[in-house]
């Protein structure tokens, strides 16, 4: 595992992709499913004034902002402005609503674990 500013030399016949990066200052984080998960990835782009609308995860969420500035607003009516190269760290069925609130573009990406879903 490399850290932040580390030296990262390619390897022969591997390709290494970093789709985002940011820091956290966040101490003893824990990441708890239990049970078999799943984990996916993904990228997001809002918009000026973008939402994701009210929602919850089923089990913990990393969240890195790779552009602009996301707003995450809590049930309680509490907002916490997450800059680009950022982190944090979402637990499982906390509502919580996502919002751009700049004139920029705001990118960015989330892996999200989970029980499995059954596959048919």
């Amino acid at each position: 595992m490399y850290g932040p500013g580390a030296v990262r030399a390619q390897v022969i016949g591997l390709q290494i992709f970093q789709p985002a990066q940011g820091s956290s200052p966040d101490k003893n984080v824990i990441l708890h499913v239990k049970g078999p998960s799943d984990a996916v990835q993904t990228e997001l782009v809002s918009q000026p004034g973008g939402t994701t609308g009210w929602h919850t995860h089923p089990g913990p969420v990393v969240v890195v902002v790779k552009t602009g500035a996301l707003t995450k607003i809590q049930k309680d009516g509490s907002t916490t402005v997450h800059p680009a190269g950022s982190a944090f760290f979402e637990e499982a069925d906390v509502v919580h609503n996502v919002v751009n609130q700049t004139s920029a573009l705001l990118t960015f990406t989330r892996l999200s674990c989970s029980r499995p879903v059954p596959r048919f």
